[in-house]
């Protein structure tokens, strides 16, 4: 009897490991680990890890943030699986598109500029502009040097978002934002698109990946950012926060 118990434990045992086998294979259960550059408390990219979370609810989905130089190097090495980055040079492998985001300004709602639906480079040229070290950070401050703004009306800040908007709730600063970072609600800060000689600036952002990769959570992860895109995922629009 005793015999026959353990048999039935061996047994159940490797059933229940056959099947979770079957399962990491068909990319329903195993782990994603995906680093993320800009912000996503809403947009395209908060769209895509919503919908993949509905799809794939056992993936163990791992999210790393950090400046895109450090993102990509990681996924070369294997470290993480993919990075949803801000497009530029540097990569010259596996990519897919996501989507664009607008560059943004959040300001106190005491500021001059909380009256405007927009504000241009020209009038930022003038502000005390905050940034994140982190995120996207580096191809903010790449922007807006190439806009006329000096290097000295430029902070760094090595903190999260919600953290810097509290700033701007506070004094003269303005933060430069990504348009994910509207998901974010704080009191006393509104949000304003910038605007370049074309119209709103934005940046491109990228699914990206090494050559060769086979996983088939990834797999389902890139089929799923590419439907995302498809469907035309984007924000709702700025709006007074």
């Amino acid at each position: 009897m005793a015999f026959t118990k353990i048999a039935a434990s061996v047994l159940d045992g490797m059933d229940e490991a056959m099947l979770h086998l079957r399962l990491r294979h068909n990319g329903v259960v195993g782990r994603l680990r995906l680093g993320v550059q800009a912000s996503f408390a809403s947009g395209a990219v908060a769209v895509l890890l919503e919908r993949y979370h509905a799809e794939y609810p056992d993936i163990d989905l791992q999210i790393t943030d950090g400046p895109r130089e450090r993102l990509l190097r990681d996924v070369a090495a294997s470290r993480l699986n993919a990075a949803i980055i801000i497009t530029g040079e540097g990569w010259t492998a596996r990519s897919a598109p996501l989507g664009r985001e607008r560059v943004l300004a959040a300001v106190a709602r005491d500021h001059p500029f909380e009256a405007r639906g927009a504000v241009t480079w020209a009038a930022l040229s003038d502000c005390l502009l905050t940034l994140p070290r982190r995120g996207a950070g580096m191809e903010l401050r790449k922007l807006a040097l190439l806009h006329g703004i000096l290097p000295e009306r430029m902070l760094f800040h090595d903190a999260a978002i919600d953290r810097l908007l509290a700033l701007a709730r506070h004094g003269d600063k303005i933060l430069l934002a990504t348009e994910g970072a509207t998901g974010i609600r704080m009191d006393g800060v509104v949000f304003r698109p910038v605007l370049d000689e074309d119209g709103p600036a934005a940046f491109d952002l990228a699914l990206c990946w090494r050559d060769g990769e086979s996983d088939p959570v990834l797999t389902h992860f890139i089929e799923l950012a590419r439907q995302t895109h498809e469907d035309g995922a984007s924000f709702s629009g700025v709006g007074d926060v």
